[in-house]
């Protein structure tokens, strides 16, 4: 047990980063929470996301989650066949919900889910091992996207533009709401 809390507790610091890949700087540009090394930054992401989202701040968001059960169980009941692609939009809708004061229109291309959901896909996709030379050889990713055969790379910089997309357009549009309503 004492060696449990010698890791775990007194030493946390030096096993509780993530490993570094190169793929996903490439991709992502370590500014998205789930890709942060252990530090200052990512203990200020999860101060805020604990500040959201802790069991006392819960139940003032009842409300959004009811709302989008009862949007599922419509969409389960017009379009059953589509069963995987509502379950997907109920997580987009309650998270854009809570995190942005936006409604995600059950059944259409979003303009903020959409990249997202592309950032996400395609970099889970390059990420699993040998799908790609870059996991293997590391070095590649530092080859420009212009140059010839590097069509990963061009790949890797359209997520990269998604996943800012993905952060900086709801930013933008609660901005601009909050100067309308001001």
């Amino acid at each position: 047990m004492e060696d449990i809390v010698e890791l775990l507790e007194k030493r946390s610091a030096n096993y509780a980063s993530r490993p570094t890949l190169n793929l996903f700087d490439l991709l992502y540009d370590n500014k998205m929470t789930g890709f942060l090394h252990y530090g200052p930054t990512l203990k200020k992401h999860r101060r805020l996301m604990d500040e959201a989202l802790n069991k006392d701040v819960l139940p003032s968001y009842h409300h959004i989650f009811i709302e989008k059960v009862h949007i599922l169980l419509d969409q389960f009941l017009r379009q059953p066949d589509l069963f995987r692609e509502h379950i997907g939009e109920i997580g987009a809708s309650i998270t854009m919900s809570i995190a942005y004061g936006y409604d995600v229109a059950p059944g259409v291309k979003d303009r903020f889910v959409e990249p997202a959901e592309f950032a996400i896909n395609t970099g889970l996709d390059l990420a699993i091992p040998g799908r790609t030379l870059l996991s293997v050889f590391g070095f590649l990713c530092y080859i420009p996207p212009w140059i010839p055969g590097a069509s990963t790379q061009r790949l890797c910089a359209d997520v990269r533009e998604a996943a800012m997309l993905t952060r900086e357009a709801p930013y933008q549009y609660v901005k601009q709401k909050m100067v309308m309503s001001s």
